[in-house]
């Protein structure tokens, strides 16, 4: 429902065919959820207003390796994992406290996460570990890809004290982080980013880009 507001709590989601969660055009709160051998664990679509807040959940073992990735339904995250977010609108985005792990997908298996427009970001406190991704032609790899173009006037991302470990990807991050940040304020702190792999000469922990 566009200009809506969501909430999902302390529910167990498993077995989907498609996203455990999927939610267009509204705000949301998504907390306490086991999301579990799910195609794709959290897909959010326009995600719009404030706050939205995804905290406490346990996201792991989703799979969408074989997924339908043509046309708009990759854009709509069925080629990633555990969690899917694209917002072009701007607002306050939590992300914090959850455990995404054993996730498999084509394009960042544990995390895709793009925002554009007047954004606070905030990532903390998640463990993001043992995540598969299996893609080669593009970019768009590692276990946590996060393009955060924080561009108004009063924009932030923060990205600290979260355990990324133990995953794989073909190129570019090294199953780690590939982020890029526009934002007046960016910050990279207190993360832990280790004993992850990469199959391609490109392949590091972590790349990183800006302005």
């Amino acid at each position: 429902i566009p200009n809506s507001s969501l909430t999902i709590t302390g529910s167990t989601i498993d077995s989907s065919v498609k996203a455990g969660i999927y939610i267009g055009h509204a705000a949301f709160t998504v907390t306490n959820n086991e999301i579990t051998s799910n195609e794709r664990g959290i897909t959010v679509v326009n995600g719009s207003g404030s706050p939205n807040v995804i905290s406490g959940n346990t996201i792991a073992y989703n799979d969408s390796r074989s997924a339908d990735p043509f046309g708009f339904l990759e854009s709509h995250g069925n080629v990633t994992g555990g969690l899917f977010i694209n917002s072009s609108s701007g607002g306050q985005f939590t992300i914090q406290n959850n455990i995404i792990i054993g996730n498999k997908a084509k394009k960042a298996a544990g995390a895709f996460l793009e925002f554009n427009g007047n954004n606070v970001v905030t990532i903390s406190g998640n463990v993001i570990a043992n995540n598969l991704s299996t893609q080669t032609s593009d970019y768009y790899q590692g276990t946590l890809y996060a393009k955060i173009a924080t561009n108004g006037s009063g924009s932030s991302s923060f990205i600290t004290n979260n355990i990324i470990t133990q995953n794989t990807a073909p190129t570019y991050a090294g199953g780690a982080i590939y982020l890029t940040a526009y934002g007046k304020t960016n910050s990279f702190t207190n993360n832990t980013v280790t004993n992850n792999t990469s199959s391609n000469s490109d392949g590091s922990n972590l790349f990183l880009s800006g302005d």
